[in-house]
């Protein structure tokens, strides 16, 4: 569950299953079908959160490549990408507890959530939630470029 109470939502993900419940209205979860990096929407929390330099220029680099870039967000940046509303979430020096509940909203929306090492997110770190396996792709393809330091 990622409960967003300033918005009166609530996000609820097991079983298979994820829906949204909006001021008692509840609505199944399901991410955009996009597949083209360029036609995507990336949101982060804030680049400057980053762990460290190399991770913010991997962000930089994947920015040049999707049509727009929102900032700001944290746990709400996934579930508005399960709801439909981004495409690509990118964070780096996340703790378990900041993103565990929210595996079960994205992958029961149709989404993928890894690590930039293509891991599970269980011990957090670098993550990567994206609307399907192709931008996941995509995204480990710019991710794994060298990066100049």
């Amino acid at each position: 569950i990622a409960d967003i109470p300033a918005l009166d939502e609530r996000y609820v993900g097991y079983s298979k299953v994820s829906y949204k419940i909006i001021k008692g209205k509840k609505t199944k979860l399901k991410v955009r079908n996009i597949i083209k990096l360029k036609e995507s929407i990336l949101n982060t929390t804030s680049p400057y959160v980053f762990a460290n330099k190399k991770d913010h220029r991997v962000f930089e680099k994947l920015v040049k490549e999707v049509k727009s870039v929102r900032l700001g967000g944290d746990c709400y940046s996934y579930c508005l990408l399960a709801d439909g509303h981004v495409d690509i979430v990118l964070e780096s020096g996340l703790k378990p507890w900041d993103i565990r509940a929210l595996e079960p909203i994205i992958i029961n929306a149709g989404g993928e959530l890894k690590t930039w090492e293509n891991e599970k997110i269980f011990d957090g770190g670098r993550i990567v939630a994206s609307a399907n396996k192709k931008l996941n792709r995509d995204i480990f393809k710019i991710i794994n470029k060298k990066t100049q330091l």
